[in-house]
């Protein structure tokens, strides 16, 4: 097997978990999702592309490393 760096998991207190949860949670009860549901077509195609070019990285990362 490899030995390849792919990452670095940052360590994090209970409390900056707990400070990044009440954000996530502000951030969606702000307008109840509107945010997304109002954006184009072609933003959201965006995001949704760029979460698929990270996913097709990592299965092809992994797929290297078998």
């Amino acid at each position: 097997m490899l030995d390849i760096h792919i990452g670095d998991i940052p360590a994090a207190t209970k409390e900056d978990v707990d400070l990044a949860v009440d954000a996530a949670k502000r951030a969606i009860s702000r307008n109840k999702g509107r945010d997304w549901s109002t954006a184009s077509g072609s933003v959201r195609a965006g995001y949704l592309r760029a979460i698929a070019a990270k996913v097709l990285i990592s299965f092809l990362f992994l797929l290297l490393m078998d």
